[in-house]
């Protein structure tokens, strides 16, 4: 389902001033393409947005809105605070999960082909609007220290949007060498473990 609020008629408000307490939040990156880059707590790869308090207060979440519908609000973030600085990851897989916690995820997927994101206040005013080009798989779009955006395989989820927010992204994810390997293979087999449906398998 999808969900309107802030107004009589039900639709988003497009124009006039979000409340001053939300100001410093954006919309920060945008990977409408996400192949290999991240995976989600699933280990599945959905597109993914990236919300950034770049203010120097922190800032009540709850209720505020993000859509790629500028007739509707598909996803409220719940009772929460995003403290100065802090970002955070929505993933887009056209799922709904908005419990503090846990993974975001909402309920409208991305397009690669580009299109128009937007970040709501609680009367559906608009906070912070991004329209990204056409995009490449792994390639995402960042807001830049001077508010403008590019396209960059430079990905850096979590992190500032430089090249040192990037390497600070890939250490904290990869895997040292020797740290992960593969202990024990067992093909075909005639006895041994079963599985949870009592069926021996690889």
């Amino acid at each position: 389902a999808y969900y309107t609020i802030g107004t009589d008629d039900n639709q988003v408000t497009v124009s006039g001033a979000s409340a001053g307490g939300y100001e410093g939040l954006v919309i920060s990156e945008v990977m409408p393409s996400n192949q290999t880059a991240l995976p989600d707590e699933n280990g599945e790869y959905p597109d993914w947005i990236e919300i950034w308090n770049s203010s120097a207060n922190d800032i009540n979440l709850e209720n505020v809105g993000l859509s790629d519908d500028e007739l509707s609000i598909s996803f409220l973030f719940p009772k929460m605070t995003i403290k100065a600085g802090e970002r955070i990851l929505v993933y887009c897989d056209k799922t709904n999960q908005a419990t503090v916690g846990k993974a975001f995820h909402a309920k409208f997927g991305l397009s690669s082909n580009g299109e128009t994101i937007t970040l709501y206040d609680p009367n559906a005013y608009v906070i912070d609007s991004v329209k990204t080009p056409i995009m490449s798989a792994d390639e995402s779009y960042a807001r830049q220290a001077d508010g403008a955006f590019v396209r960059t395989v430079e990905f850096s989820p979590g992190y500032e949007n430089t090249t040192d927010g990037f390497l600070a992204f890939r250490n904290a994810t990869m895997v040292t060498d020797g740290a992960l390997i593969i202990s024990e293979i067992c093909p075909d087999p005639l006895t041994g473990y079963r599985d949870e449906n009592g069926e021996l398998v690889d």
